[in-house]
């Protein structure tokens, strides 16, 4: 969505707040005249700009920022992260511990919570949410789980009940505050997996009609994308869905419960009690929003706007770089599965011209797909340095004879890992032209399910833009998202990888098991399904009503940390 004077003016007026707007007015109406000053939010209200529209309400079936980052403030998980460590801590359960063979897990819950709806949190209803999340097929059909980034549950327990490689076993309530986890196979740092907000805690009396959203939405047996319910669930955390949302809302409201332990730490008049969260496409939009007093804060600040926002004294806040932005390479395209070829498109990218030109100070071009605060890349990985010669050599001996090759990027959009991405793709096309390579751009509005049309198996993608962001530090869980099968995304199957990262999921010793992932990393590199550009620095702006944001590089970002001025 994008902002015009009169759109902001008129939804302001009639509904406190909805920056609705057309989609594709210029990005120069952020350097029109502003608008006469409107009226002060009231005490505690946020209003946050976001760049694309949450596409679920229940936290275990999405991946992307702008869904988890409301459910979050919705729902809890088991256990938390501590934010000077990363290390996790209590939530919903107090404690817990393991038996000697990494194989059960007992959790003791807190026995004083209620869902929003009021119905208590018992061990029974955890033992039903993991259920839920190991069941998920159930629900879908095949084509519905293929088409999708790999989900947490997945990702962690290496696939869905009934799967050969799936390491969950059962889950049971011991007694109504005691849970059970019981598994087939050991899982490396399972509890600080389980930080994830994909795991948090909702309740079950809301699930059919979430269910039946998704059978209604999802009727049509020709259509190639999943479309998650926006059917509001009960959860425990500070704040609760409105009753009702569009699916194709362009703002979401979230209420402070009554509830809700107020944070010591933060004077009452201090804490946020409301969020409007609105969809914003355009950074130069969402610029003009927090320039016109309409926006509080907006998150995916770009180079583009980073002059404007320091000569008028906002604030922009960094995180340390968490996520990896590739260009991907489909090997099922005829040309495209030539090694050659994708060594050639590797060598062309100047990917530290790329950043210097793209994106915010202190991102850094990437030398293979894991962050250094993830895990450093192995000494003697292959390398792709930029060189036109080399990269020349490489076509001309490859088979490639001119023909016109499809690259795919989003739109309409701001990613952690990809803050402009139609600045990233003008750059990289311009260097892949120098080569001889013919494109056909094919921008792709990310709200038109992008992430799933780049998982499909379409022959006639050659090249993608997409990227992956950290939720945890364990370095396994960006490989598996990345490489785990089937992989439509990128085409590329290897065992040794698929057999490296089922061992390194069990793996205890730390040692042997960061020694797995650099093998994988090795063999990535090697056959190049992807090749990682930049581990881009993320950024949020605000103006003067937020004092402090629990900023986060994990986006472990919960609003009643937040504290605003009068």
């Amino acid at each position: 969505m994008e902002l015009s004077r009169r759109s902001l003016l008129s939804a302001v007026v009639a509904g406190g707040l909805g920056l609705v707007g057309a989609r594709h007015l210029s990005p120069a109406v952020a350097s029109t005249p502003k608008p006469p000053r409107l009226a002060q939010p009231s005490s505690g209200t946020l209003r946050l700009g976001i760049p694309s529209r949450p596409m679920s309400t229940d936290p275990s079936v999405v991946s992307d920022h702008d869904s988890l980052r409301l459910t979050r403030q919705v729902y809890d998980t088991l256990v938390a992260i501590t934010p000077d460590t990363g290390e996790p801590t209590a939530r919903l359960a107090l404690e817990w511990d393991r038996s000697a063979d990494h194989l059960r897990y007992d959790f003791t819950l807190r026995d004083d919570v209620e869902f929003h709806d009021g119905t208590p949190l018992t061990a029974e209803i955890v033992a039903q949410n993991f259920q839920r999340w190991a069941t998920l097929p159930e629900r879908l059909d095949e084509a519905g789980i293929s088409t999708r980034p790999r989900l947490a549950f997945a990702i962690v327990f290496g696939g869905y009940t009934g799967e050969t490689e799936c390491l969950y076993d059962s889950s049971e309530a011991v007694d109504d505050t005691h849970f059970r986890l019981q598994l087939h196979q050991p899982i490396s740092g399972l509890v600080s997996a389980l930080t994830d907000p994909s795991f948090a805690i909702t309740c079950p009396e809301d699930w059919p009609a979430f269910d039946q959203e998704l059978s209604r939405l999802n009727a049509d047996p020709e259509a190639t994308e999943i479309i998650w319910p926006m059917v509001p669930l009960s959860g425990t955390g500070s704040f609760t869905w409105p009753e009702n949302i569009d699916s194709e809302a362009t703002s979401v409201t979230l209420t402070r419960t009554e509830t809700a332990v107020s944070n010591p730490d933060i004077p009452t008049e201090e804490q946020v009690t409301e969020v409007h969260a609105v969809v914003v496409t355009s950074v130069h939009q969402r610029l003009y929003g927090l320039e016109s007093d309409q926006l509080d804060a907006f998150d995916g600040a770009a180079p583009a706007v980073l002059r404007p926002l320091v000569q008028n004294g906002f604030q922009v806040i960094q995180r340390d770089p968490m996520s990896t932005v590739y260009v991907g390479f489909n090997q099922q395209h005829p040309v495209v599965s030539s090694l050659q070829v994708r060594q050639a498109v590797a060598h062309a990218i100047d990917s530290q011209d790329l950043v210097n030109e793209t994106m915010l100070s202190g991102s850094m071009v990437a030398d293979h797909f894991l962050p250094p605060a993830i895990m450093q890349a192995p000494e003697d990985i292959q390398s792709y340095p930029f060189d036109v010669a080399k990269a020349q050599e490489l076509l001309d001996s490859s088979a490639y004879q001119g023909q016109e090759l499809e690259f795919w990027y989003p739109i309409e959009v701001g990613r952690p890992y990809l803050p402009n991405p139609e600045a990233v793709y003008a750059k990289i096309s311009e260097d892949l032209a120098t080569i001889g390579l013919v494109l056909k751009p094919v921008p792709v509005p990310w709200e038109d399910y992008y992430l799933q049309q780049v998982m499909s198996s379409n022959s006639n993608r050659a090249f993608h833009l997409l990227g992956a962001h950290a939720v945890t530090r364990d370095p396994l869980r960006m490989l598996a998202r990345l490489f785990g099968l089937p992989n439509p995304e990128f085409g590329w199957e290897n065992p040794m990888v698929a057999q490296t990262l089922r061992t390194a999921r069990s793996e205890l010793d730390s040692s042997a098991r960061d020694r797995q992932l650099a093998r994988i990393s090795r063999a990535a590199a090697l056959d190049l399904p992807a090749f990682p550009l930049a581990f881009p620095i993320s950024s949020l702006a605000s103006g003067s009503r937020v004092q402090y944001y629990p900023i986060s590089p994990v986006l472990d970002e919960h609003f009643h940390h937040l504290r605003l001025s009068q």
